[in-house]
């Protein structure tokens, strides 16, 4: 019959490669075990150490960036400043001022030129500049004692250099701007500087000249900021170290050995 044909050409099934090939493991056989350990909290950032060399290569930059700064500022300064002193200041009107100031720098064997001009915006005289040196005289009247002083006194610091000097400190200050001695050392070279300056200025006087040029530094006393001015040097001081100034005038110009002592101290430094 057809059934029985039907059941007599049927294909036995054949069983799929997974199920073929399914062996059971014998007793014997010993399962792979992982012994890796995991955590699920989170890992730890690497802690960094600090290299010291970084510094050390970062130090120079720094050094260098200091004494820019510190030269544009003290350049800038100076140049603000006189600036807006000679734009104060005018020739003098009368020949008699300059007059005096020819004879006093000729007497002192002075050849570079210095010119001589009257400011309205200080209180005491000063000179200002290294190349072009401007004496600047305060607006008043003056007698023939009190130019014959100043005009002395402050055409020696063109004589001796002291500007000069003085920018040499200046110079230091820049290369150790990180250094707050060098400061110190700096307006204690400019008082130095002008009691110097003195005591050439009345080495040959007798007392009574010593009283009179006193007389004239205490009527021309500095105001704030003229004696700390860049590349200048000033007639006159503060009230405060006036009074070491006449104290070197009474002397008659004999220094202490303090002074000196100081003076080698300082041209050991520059």
């Amino acid at each position: 019959s057809q059934s029985g044909d039907f059941f007599s050409h049927q294909q036995p099934v054949q069983e799929t490669g997974s199920t073929q090939n399914r062996q059971t493991p014998s007793s014997g056989t010993q399962m792979p075990t992982d012994k890796t350990s995991y955590s699920t909290e989170p890992a730890l950032p690497e802690e960094k150490t600090w290299d010291d060399s970084m510094i050390w290569s970062l130090l120079p930059w720094i050094w260098v960036t200091g004494a820019l700064l510190s030269l544009l500022w003290f350049g800038g300064s100076y140049a603000y400043h006189r600036g807006e002193l000679l734009r104060w200041s005018y020739i003098p009107k009368g020949k008699r001022l300059t007059e005096y100031f020819e004879n006093s720098r000729q007497e002192l064997g002075i050849r570079q030129v210095v010119k001589l001009r009257v400011c309205k915006k200080i209180g005491s005289p000063m000179m200002l500049g290294i190349l072009r040196p401007v004496l600047l005289m305060p607006e008043g009247s003056y007698t023939a004692k009190d130019l014959e002083y100043i005009f002395r006194h402050e055409l020696l610091h063109v004589k001796r250099h002291d500007v000069w000097m003085k920018s040499l400190m200046l110079a230091v200050r820049i290369v150790h701007w990180f250094n707050p001695l060098t400061i110190v050392m700096s307006r204690g070279m400019s008082e130095d500087i002008e009691i110097l300056c003195d005591a050439q200025v009345v080495r040959n006087m007798d007392e009574g000249r010593r009283r009179e040029y006193s007389e004239v530094l205490l009527k021309y006393l500095a105001q704030k900021g003229e004696g700390r001015m860049e590349f200048s040097t000033c007639f006159g001081s503060r009230i405060k170290k006036i009074k070491d100034r006449l104290l070197q005038v009474s002397r008659g110009g004999k220094l202490r050995k303090g002074y000196i002592l100081c003076g080698a101290m300082l041209g050991a430094v520059l």
